[in-house]
């Protein structure tokens, strides 16, 4: 989380705060979400981290930086998808950037598949699997 306090450091005031809200925030995800949230995932912009529900299934929460324009973009691709190609979207708090997400599994980066051909193989497959037209409502934020 080191990286994650550094950089949103740079948010000055704002940062400030939202840092210092987000374990409550954590804890409020827990409670209205049924989880339990383990160690936060080294990421450098927002909040995520691998959690376990009641019935011990694997999920991830991202809460995200209030001002992340991406975020809504995301959520709507995300739900767009609903798992085709994609991981789905359990629960979501669009007004305080947070959603429950689906853990992918095994949960391996692309990057760090070896060989590279495997990667644009993997890669290729996503791609077939998710291309279908695109709504125009989800082509923009309006």
């Amino acid at each position: 989380m080191n990286l994650l306090k550094k950089n949103i450091a740079l948010r000055g005031d704002a940062g400030k705060k939202w840092l210092e809200t987000l374990p409550d925030a954590i804890k409020k995800y827990e409670h209205q979400w049924g989880i339990t949230c383990l160690s936060p995932f080294p990421l450098s912009y927002n909040y995520v981290t691998p959690a376990k529900t009641k019935d011990e299934k694997h999920v991830v929460l991202k809460v995200s930086f209030p001002d992340n324009q991406e975020f809504p973009l995301e959520l709507k691709a995300l739900n767009f998808y609903d798992g085709i190609g994609s991981i789905r979207v359990l629960q979501e708090d669009v007004e305080n950037g947070a959603m429950l997400l689906e853990k992918a599994e095994p949960g391996m980066r692309v990057r760090d598949i070896s060989p590279d051909e495997k990667q644009i193989s993997l890669a290729s497959e996503v791609m077939r699997k998710i291309h279908k037209p695109v709504p125009e409502n989800i082509a923009s934020l309006n």
